[in-house]
């Protein structure tokens, strides 16, 4: 929302127009990167020639340093020359590492976006630029401003998300402000974007003819005699006619002066002007009078979102914390983070998380996501084993198995944890056969009964869930794999108290062990606990009764298609063609437990000879209302879109987690001026959950991180599994007539073949309001307790030897963010938010005492020293409302 002044006609006195030189430059697109980094030498190398031919010239980078990085990459010999360039500020690196989406990746994500790129840039000799510059996003969250100043950028430069009354050119400066209050002075692109000064030609009589209209809106918009002028393009050189550029401006129009100046040069001379500009608070994310939005992405290639969820929750919540709190230290671990997190933030620059790229590049984002994956299950591993005092490569003496339980959450917690027990067995030869006549030996059989001891002696009882034998290979660092044919017993058991940030130690025995209590129940088509109960329909739907408050929710995951002759940016629903219908009955199967039961629909869904198989797998456990379903979907139809409709009855407003908080939101708006450049659906994106809240009941929706839904404002709310699309960009779409990218074909954008979808469905009353509570409800049901399996020695019984033991959060409303290792290498860096609108009394307390504590910002300066209190057991502060505190203990 901007709050505006009556627009009137601005009276400038001797206007000074800055022209800004620069390139933006998408990594991958229509292209991959290869061929667009293959373009770097000759473009950066000219950029460089120029720079240190003419000391008036000065050149953005495009705000992002993995530019230098791929330059650098294949051209190693020029690194003096761009540091010696970035040095003097002429050539602008930073701040950010990807000109990501900022709508999809997580507040950490963005975090360790701007902790890489500052990291890069000052790697080649410069201060990053302290600007939130985001050209290209396809909308913003309204933390950036709160993530911005946290690294001391005072300024931001935007372009799509906010909507200007059609008629009006709006300003051209606004004050951007977060909910916690931190406000940046943001520069809004005018409607062509940053592209807008680089038709200009040098030639007068050319000149005479483009600049007036240039001017006309460039002026007619200024809130100050400073206006910005971006001299640029995608994947463009440096004008190697600036200087003539800026002669034949200032002969044309001899009533404003023309310089040619950096972007912090721009923001410096408007800052000394004190403008007042409007305050525009909260998310920017529609613009339909103004520029496209192009919010049909949030759908598009949705593995891509659903990956980078996944390695955002494995690094924030199990791989940096274990590393950060396994002792000493140990770089190469820490080095392993960097690598995922770098390959991860790769993938999130925003053509590429949105998933409007090639199918070569869309290869490659897959690519780089198992390789991330790969480093940080490594340094997960190798600290747990460090944690546990395990040595993989010291043979195990009548070894014992043992479960050990991480709870990532900053808070103690009782959950059920399902895992596997691999019982070694008959080993497997591999190589040569004279090099491999190992003895015969039975194959392994798992253990008739089975229970587990925790760490006080008492014997936990677990529910068997299923069995099987498969190779299992065990990896060393000073020996060959060994690879064994072993049993493999999934179980699922109760664990009670489980300590915050730290691992627990249950032991394997073989006994009988009964479990207390009902358990789940199955009987006559439904499952319940004494929380909630579930039935499947005969059209595949569930109905959910809340036993708690008594209400019941019908048809919920119903899968719904509709067809979608869209491109990669722009939803398009035409209004008839053939539908995808049910084939046969639905088949629908159940189990009951004492600890989990499970229940079962499957069904397929055919379109001429398309079709596609749906199997909804709803899982329940004793202790929980939360439902977790996983929707499999074996898609074999092209051109569509597939949703699960979950019909709440509760007409009003959503409560939308988003990166650092939340936010209420009705409907999308359906209704657009006539002369709108483009008529958005009704999807909008939300981060890790949607709830509906009302004193008689509701329901609240939890996915891993970003995902996309629809809401009626009438109770109806929906969720996108699938988009299935095969074009980059069409030209004639009735809802955004143009191209939106270089029209190419991307058949592997239909999504062909299998996709899980992992859904959580809580039901909810009124006190989910709170603030906190949804996020706390969200680590509940998404960010659960695991466990791992390790056979070792008994002299590895000891504790875990994390040096501060377990860690918790204390605080009405504050939410867990991360612990991980400090950017320096010194330290712990543990970080929360806010939900509150006041003021909240927080503390972090610890098993074992730490040493000292210093409050920082989130780029890991510090602000003050803390003092560390009950024998260096406990760190109070005091959280402002809705902001976001770090603090590194050590």
């Amino acid at each position: 929302m901007v709050t505006r002044r009556p627009h009137a006609t601005r009276a400038v006195t001797r206007p000074v127009i800055h022209l800004i030189p620069h390139t933006h430059w998408d990594r991958e697109w229509y292209l991959p990167r290869s061929a667009f980094q293959a373009r770097l030498p000759a473009i950066v190398s000219d950029v460089l020639d120029q720079l240190e031919a003419d000391e008036s010239l000065r050149f953005l980078l495009d705000g992002q340093t993995v530019v230098a990085e791929d330059y650098l990459d294949l051209c190693p010999d020029e690194r003096a020359r761009v540091e010696r360039l970035a040095l003097t500020g002429r050539l602008q690196l930073g701040p950010w590492y990807v000109l990501a989406d900022q709508m999809m990746p997580s507040g950490e994500a963005l975090i360790r976006n701007l902790l890489t790129g500052t990291a890069s840039a000052r790697a080649l000799g410069a201060d990053p630029m302290p600007v939130a510059y985001a050209p290209d996003a396809f909308g913003h969250p309204q933390a950036v401003p709160t993530i911005a100043v946290e690294f001391g950028l005072s300024h931001a430069v935007v372009w799509r998300g906010i909507d200007v009354p059609w008629g009006t050119m709006g300003e051209d400066l606004f004050r951007w402000r977060a909910p916690d209050g931190a406000t940046v002075l943001a520069y809004h692109l005018p409607r062509a974007g940053y592209e807008v000064g680089m038709g200009l030609s040098a030639r007068r009589e050319t000149l005479d003819r483009e600049w007036p209209a240039i001017r006309t809106e460039l002026l007619g918009r200024a809130v100050c005699r400073h206006v910005a002028l971006f001299v640029g393009a995608d994947h463009h050189a440096m004008r190697s006619d600036l200087a003539a550029l800026r002669e034949a401006l200032a002969t044309a129009d001899p009533g404003c002066d023309f310089r040619i100046s950096s972007l912090m040069e721009f923001f410096r001379a408007v800052d000394r002007e004190a403008p007042t500009a409007p305050v525009c608070r909260g998310e920017l994310r529609r613009s339909p009078g103004y520029a496209w939005a192009l919010q049909g992405v949030h759908g598009t290639r949705l593995p891509i979102k659903r990956a980078n969820a996944a390695l955002e929750l494995l690094l924030e919540r199990d791989v940096e914390p274990l590393v950060a709190l396994a002792p000493g230290v140990a770089e190469h671990r820490t080095d392993l983070v960097h690598a995922a997190w770098r390959l991860v933030l790769q993938n999130q620059f925003h053509d590429s998380l949105a998933g409007t790229v090639s199918d070569g590049a869309f290869r490659e984002i897959t690519g780089r996501f198992a390789r991330a994956r790969d480093l940080a299950c490594r340094a997960a591993s190798d600290a747990i084993d460090e944690l546990v005092g395990h040595d993989p490569d010291a043979p195990a003496v009548d070894p014992e198995h043992v479960v050990l339980v991480w709870n990532p959450a900053a808070r103690p917690r009782s959950a059920v944890v399902v895992t596997d027990l691999v019982t070694s067995g008959r080993p497997i030869p591999v190589g040569p056969p004279a090099s491999n006549l190992l003895p015969e030996e039975p194959p392994v059989s798992p253990p008739a009964g089975i229970a587990l001891e925790d760490g006080q002696g008492e014997i936990l009882g677990v529910q068997v869930l299923h069995r099987r034998s498969i190779p299992v290979r065990s990896d060393g660092r000073c020996r060959y794999p060994r690879l064994t044919e072993a049993a493999v017993t999934r179980i699922a058991f109760r664990a009670e108290s489980l300590p915050g940030c730290a691992l627990s130690r249950f032991r394997l025995v073989e006994r009988e062990a009964r479990l207390d209590g009902n358990g789940v129940q199955y009987h006559g088509g439904r499952l319940a606990n004494r929380f909630v109960s579930l039935a499947v329909e005969t059209d595949g739907s569930f109905t959910l009764a809340d036993c708690v408050r008594k209400r019941t929710y019908r048809r919920l995951l119903a899968v719904r298609h509709e067809s979608d002759m869209g491109d990669a940016y722009t939803v398009h629903r035409p209004a008839s063609g053939p539908r995808l219908v049910r084939v046969g009955a639905v088949e629908r199967r159940g189990e009951g437990g004492p600890v989990l039961g499970w229940l079962r629909a499957r069904y397929g869904l055919r379109r001429r000879e398309e079709e596609i198989g749906v199997t909804l797998l709803a899982s329940l456990d004793r202790d929980s209302p939360v439902v977790r379903w996983t929707v499999t979907l074996d898609n074999g139809a092209r051109d569509h879109r597939v949703l699960a409709d979950l019909p709440l009855g509760l007409p009003g407003t959503l409560l939308v987690g988003t990166a650092f908080g939340s936010l209420e939101r009705g409907a999308e708006p359906k209704v657009f001026s006539a002369e709108a450049l483009e008529r958005p659906g009704p999807t909008a994106p939300a981060h890790r959950y949607v709830a509906r809240a009302a004193e008689d009941g509701g329901l609240a929706v939890f996915q891993a991180g970003s995902f996309e839904y629809e809401w009626s404002g009438e109770g109806n709310l929906s969720l996108t599994l699938l988009r299935a699309i095969g074009q980059l960009s069409r030209p004639d779409l009735p809802e955004r007539p143009g191209h939106a990218a270089w029209p190419t074909t991307i058949p592997e954008a239909q999504c062909l073949g299998r996709h899980d979808v992992h859904i959580a469905v809580m039901p909810i009353g009124d006190d989910a309001r709170e603030p906190g509570r949804l996020q706390e409800l969200w680590e509940d049901a998404i960010v659960s307790p695991w466990g791992r399996c390790l056979e070792i020695a008994p002299r590895e019984h000891g504790a875990c030897p994390s040096p501060f033991g377990s860690i918790t959060l204390e605080g009405p409303g504050l939410a867990f963010s991360t612990c991980k290792p400090a950017a320096s290498g010194e330290g712990v860096v543990l970080r929360c938010w806010n939900e509150a609108d006041t003021v909240v009394d927080g503390a972090w307390s610890f098993e074992r005492p730490v040493r000292r504590a210093t409050l920082c910002r989130a780029d890991e300066r510090p602000v003050e020293s803390l003092t560390v209190e009950d024998a260096g057991r406990r760190i109070a502060f005091a959280a402002a409302a809705r902001a976001v505190v770090t603090i590194v203990v050590a």
